[in-house]
């Protein structure tokens, strides 16, 4: 990409933002959407304050909309045609068992402004699962649970929403092999480990059954999206809701809360119990959804462990430190120990 386009599309993104940020805009489509007694919309725009939460770099942006003391609502800006997928799949749900009342939801859909490729969402009630991450006693085991049963939830609806995924696209097999040349490159003396973990991979993947279930896939379930509180399990994003294999779900979820759990704690020990609870609970109802889940659960720790070996400024002690914890994470994915003990 040339300088010119960059700057081009940072201008442009700018200019999107400003529009959606805007009193105009705030008087006219979120307030009213939002607040059902339209009496408050006197100077409702300068009591609203703004925020840019997220970021990613691509072109997809997400706003808060705080109304007096607390967020009421999240836009989202999107900066190509996933906007309408986004807004087309979290309607379909919200009308199909994961709306108000229910004990499983979804963000609730408040707009969508096509030519503005801009989708408006509530926000969900209770707690983000992250805030719990780390911590000891039975609070957090029962909140993964509840997630489980979520997912168990939505891999039980019958909806059929996108394209189903490929075997390629669902493991990510083009990025892990992107993202391997780029860490060799930056740390060679970790080269020919790193490959013999995409050989221990593929020699898994041998075994990766022909006849894969296909249901509804979240695309991203992890403890980010996860919010709970006393009557509901929220969750959102669902820009890449779609059908696959129930264990890309299962294996993101288990593989991303032991990884945070050793950044925070700097040990995993505290993600052992949420594991476990985790698979036990979703293991109950769906046990044939874990044949697979050796080689996503693997596959997923290798976009991890490449990414950060080639991003990594830390210290080649650090360096050495991380990658043991990615081995032997690896190494219980692969062998299927977890699940075979349950």
């Amino acid at each position: 990409m040339g300088m010119s386009t960059h700057l081009s599309q940072e201008k442009n993104l700018r200019n999107r933002l400003d529009l959606v940020t805007g009193s105009g805009f705030i008087r006219n489509v979120v307030h009213p959407s939002v607040v059902a007694d339209q009496s408050r919309s006197v100077e409702i725009s300068d009591r609203c304050k703004t925020a840019v939460v997220q970021d990613t770099g691509t072109g997809r942006v997400t706003v808060s909309y705080r109304f007096g003391d607390r967020i009421e609502a999240f836009g989202k800006l999107y900066s190509d045609e996933l906007g309408h997928y986004g807004s087309d799949v979290t309607h379909q749900l919200w009308s199909e068992g994961f709306g108000r009342g229910s004990e499983y939801r979804v963000s609730e859909p408040l707009a969508f402004l096509p030519e503005r490729q801009f989708l408006l969402l509530r926000t969900v009630p209770g707690r983000p699962l992250m805030d719990f991450l780390g911590d000891d006693g039975p609070e957090l085991c029962e909140h993964v649970r509840r997630a489980a049963r979520w997912l168990i939830h939505l891999h039980r609806a019958p909806l059929r929403i996108g394209e189903p995924d490929t075997l390629w696209e669902s493991l990510k097999l083009m990025r892990i092999l992107h993202r391997i040349t780029k860490a060799s490159a930056r740390a060679p003396v970790h080269r020919r480990q790193m490959i013999e973990m995409v050989r221990a991979l593929a020699d898994r993947g041998e075994r990766i059954s022909d006849e894969s279930p296909l249901v509804l896939t979240h695309g991203r379930y992890h403890y980010e999206h996860v919010f709970v509180d006393g009557s509901a399990v929220s969750v959102i994003d669902f820009d890449r809701v779609r059908p696959s294999d129930p264990a890309k779900d299962i294996a993101e979820f288990v593989s991303l809360l032991r990884h945070r759990t050793f950044k925070r704690t700097g040990s995993v020990e505290k993600a052992e119990a949420p594991t476990r609870a985790f698979l036990e609970e979703y293991l109950s109802v769906f046990p044939e959804y874990a044949e697979n889940l050796p080689v996503y659960w693997g596959a997923s720790l290798l976009m991890t462990v490449f990414h950060y070996v080639k991003k990594s400024s830390a210290a080649r002690e650090d360096v050495r430190r991380r990658l043991e914890f990615y081995e032997s994470e690896f190494e219980l994915a692969i062998s299927n120990r977890l699940v075979s003990g349950i």
